[in-house]
């Protein structure tokens, strides 16, 4: 969605589209879950699991340490 402004194009973003930017910046920094839910004022689990997101990034480091973990038991002969 744009709009113009003295003859320039900016994006607005929705409160919707920044509720789900909060809750992925504060997942990225390590905020606990109860905490962020309490920022972003969400009442259920359930809710905030709806604004969230999985970057391609976080699936690719969640494979990578669990392929990790695999090679060190391998090592370890487990």
């Amino acid at each position: 969605m744009k709009s113009e402004t003295n003859g320039k194009f900016t994006k607005r973003i929705s409160p919707k589209g920044m509720r789900r930017t909060s809750k992925d910046l504060l997942r990225a920094a390590g905020v606990r879950d109860l905490v962020a839910m309490a920022l972003n004022s969400h009442l259920s689990e359930s809710m905030h699991k709806r604004y969230s997101t999985v970057s391609p990034a976080e699936v690719n480091a969640a494979v990578a340490a669990v392929i990790d973990l695999a090679g060190h038991r391998e090592a370890m002969g487990r």
